[in-house]
């Protein structure tokens, strides 16, 4: 049960220090620039559009203002006209599957998930070739259109992959070796399953 590691993705100048992998991002909170290129719009891509583009204030007046909820019930079904909250930074969420952006999270929150970054003004992107990275950004491609994203910070949120230390050695280990979780499988990971696995194997034993 060794978990999982972010996947590297091979990319010309992918070892910039502009780039960052979601894991140390979040784990050292990593500082990023103004304009950040998310690369994945998977759970964990979403996941850290949202938390950037949080507003700096988390009080309850600020999260119904933010929603349009007025708690005075003086606008008509209790909601003011829906505000603007864009946010100071400027993101783009990418993927390289064409169609519609954000549909990967849970289907009973992934819409408020990307209604969210669609009013904080986040850029979602869909179709995207990702070519390099350079001093001028991130460079993709778009509908056969060559662009430059002009990102400061390019963090890496492309999915995981199974962490299995000493895995020349397992067939030594014969029956008295388990694999379960994101050691086993790391695609679209899912906690219940990994879960599941732990009490199982815990029972057998």
């Amino acid at each position: 049960a060794a978990g999982v590691e972010p996947r590297k993705l091979n990319l010309e100048g992918i070892d910039q220090e502009k780039v960052v992998d979601y894991q140390t991002l979040i784990r050292e909170k990593t500082p990023v620039g103004e304009k950040v290129a998310i690369v994945g719009a998977g759970g964990i891509g979403i996941d850290v559009a949202t938390m950037l583009t949080e507003p700096t204030s988390h009080s309850l007046d600020d999260w119904l203002h933010e929603w349009g909820i007025d708690k005075n019930m003086e606008h008509p079904g209790g909601l003011y006209p829906y505000p603007d909250s864009f946010s100071d930074k400027t993101v783009w969420v990418m993927q390289r599957k064409a169609g519609r952006v954000g549909k990967g999270p849970g289907k009973t929150t992934g819409w408020i998930h990307k209604r969210t970054l669609e009013k904080r003004g986040v850029n979602l992107l869909g179709g995207v070739s990702y070519n390099k990275i350079d001093d001028q950004g991130l460079h993709i491609t778009i509908d056969k259109k060559e662009q430059v994203l002009d990102a400061d910070s390019v963090i890496v949120c492309a999915g995981q992959v199974s962490v299995r230390p000493f895995e020349d050695m397992w067939q030594e280990f014969g029956g008295k070796l388990h694999v379960i979780g994101g050691a086993d499988y790391a695609g679209e990971l899912d906690a219940v399953r990994a879960i599941r696995q732990g009490v199982e194997l815990a029972i057998k034993l």
